[in-house]
């Protein structure tokens, strides 16, 4: 074994100190800087040679806190021990750009020479604070979450209550017309908060697991129509746009909604050094017919080519302390990629960021008879069964007009409130008859008929519309150009039945064919 004090003993050793990546300072008795390894260097922002010779105190030391650490070194020299020698605190230490650090700081002594020594090991302790504050965020969030979910849970309870009443006054044969106004506002606006309460289930995580077909505007809209308040309060406005050939997913809706959510949020961030005209868009699109790409894009600060290197990494983030947590993106990366897809970022400094999501759009195909599948309803049943789709969302009329089909035509009905929910029926089963509300509120009659037309499926030839505002132009216009038989509410049960006989006994030709 060697002598300790040798000379390869002393190279080796200074060559550990050199290569150590905790900062490693040595100060003499006179408080003044005698050794420091480059990782000390790095935490305090100093080159070699800056502060050799130099007083710690004054440079690296915060000014609230010399007379304190001075005192103390005072009695490290009367005595040789001092009040954190042996000991390992958590300290600030001063940068050279007159910013402060948060450091854990081990102090020990030793004496060459007859000259007494102090020895610091010093741990940038910024990262790890930062990622407590991670874990100690998201445990509130998750407590957050449940409450939510809760809160959420109870307030179906007198939402049921408040749909259920509106809707006997529709149905009851006694109500005024003023009656049946009133009750039809209080049940729009039943669900208006019934969207939100189910909005803030998913987002809470009720059913992140669940994986299904999912149709993107329908799933964004009631996020999009919270988030549009939050949004007019900071003076910016939010625009979404899709194509009427509306593309499927597989997924998770809550899982999607939180990447959602988390982009726009970014964007919103990044728009607060903007003084006006302040944007954010939402596209929804298709690319090469088996892709669906969203964007969401803002006209913000921007982002340098190392922020978008790191815009993903877990706890990055170039907000100030308390303002972000780093993971938002990180999040939104990961959903990208449970859902089989890519993000990328597309932006510079002063022009504004896009970030473009895409998507295998969901593989559609015929199933099998009791095959499982997320689409709701009876599935194909015996080859003499009939079947006839309604889609209407109001309740009180869909009623009416199933009980019509079911005694006229002795078709079995499957009923849903909007053309989107309908893509899922059709594309799993055969439909003799479609009976479509012309007005509804989620992907209308004329955009639902673009569908069909694209999809190819012959249902041109099998579809009713109903509405209650056939005078409007651009209704009239729709009627007039595309040959869809129309039935005006109130439904009249004759002219029901003659529209629809005609309907199932001819094959009218698509305007493709009429040309």
């Amino acid at each position: 074994m060697r002598e300790p004090g040798t000379a390869e003993n002393a190279e080796k050793f200074a060559e550990m100190l050199f290569s150590a990546r905790d900062g490693i300072i040595t100060i003499d008795d006179e408080g003044n800087l005698d050794y420091w390894n480059p990782a000390a260097m790095e935490i305090f922002g100093y080159g070699e040679g800056e502060l050799e010779g130099k007083s710690i105190h004054d440079h690296l030391c915060p000014p609230q806190f010399r007379e304190k650490f001075r005192n103390g070194f005072k009695e490290f020299l009367k005595t040789g021990n001092g009040p954190l020698i042996g000991m390992t605190v958590d300290v600030e230490g001063l940068k050279k750009d007159g910013t402060t650090v948060p450091l854990e700081l081990s102090i020990s002594a030793f004496k060459l020479d007859g000259r007494l020594y102090g020895v610091g090991i010093v741990r940038d302790m910024t990262e790890n604070l930062r990622i407590e504050e991670m874990v100690s965020r998201t445990e509130r969030l998750s407590a957050l979450g449940e409450t939510v979910a809760g809160i959420a849970h109870e307030l179906n309870n007198p939402l049921t209550g408040i749909s259920g009443f509106a809707q006997l006054l529709l149905i009851n044969p006694n109500s005024t017309a003023d009656t049946k106004m009133d009750a039809e506002r209080i049940l729009s606006e039943a669900k208006r908060c019934t969207k939100i309460v189910q909005y803030l289930l998913s987002f809470a995580g009720t059913d992140a697991q669940e994986t299904r077909i999912l149709h993107l505007e329908s799933a964004f809209a009631p996020l999009i129509e919270i988030l549009e308040y939050e949004l007019r309060c900071a003076g910016i406005s939010l625009t979404w746009e899709y194509e009427n050939k509306i593309r499927t997913v597989i997924g998770s809706e809550a899982r999607l909604q939180q990447m959602i959510h988390n982009l726009i949020s970014n964007a919103r961030d990044a728009l607060q050094t903007v003084a006006e005209d302040k944007k954010i868009k939402l596209s929804i699109s298709s690319e090469n017919d088996n892709t669906v790409v969203i964007k969401i894009e803002d006209n913000g600060s921007g982002m340098t080519e190392s922020q978008k290197a790191r815009a993903f990494d877990p706890f990055f983030t170039t907000k100030p302390p308390g303002k972000g947590t780093g993971l938002g993106l990180s999040i939104c990366h990961t959903i990208v990629k449970e859902h089989g897809g890519t993000i990328e970022i597309s932006s510079s400094p002063g022009a504004g960021t896009r970030f473009t999501v895409k998507l295998p759009e969901a593989k559609r195909r015929k199933t099998a008879p009791g095959a499982s599948n997320a689409v709701s309803g009876s599935r194909k049943g015996p080859s003499e069964q009939k079947y006839a789709l309604l889609i209407d969302d109001d309740p009180s009329g869909r009623e009416a007009e199933s009980g019509f089909i079911e005694a006229m035509f002795d078709l079995e009905v499957d009923v849903v409130p909007s053309g989107l929910d309908a893509i899922d029926f059709i594309e799993v089963k055969d439909y003799e008859l479609i009976v479509c509300d012309f007005d509804l509120s989620i992907m209308d009659g004329e955009q639902f008929y673009k569908f069909l037309a694209a999809s190819e499926q012959g249902y041109l030839e099998k579809i009713v519309f109903i509405s209650s505002k056939p005078e409007l132009e651009g209704t009239r216009k729709f009627i007039a150009n595309s040959g869809v038989p129309f039935i005006a509410k109130p439904v009249d049960a004759l002219e029901f039945q003659e529209t629809v006989a005609k309907v199932l006994s001819e094959k009218r030709r698509s305007p493709e064919n009429q040309r």
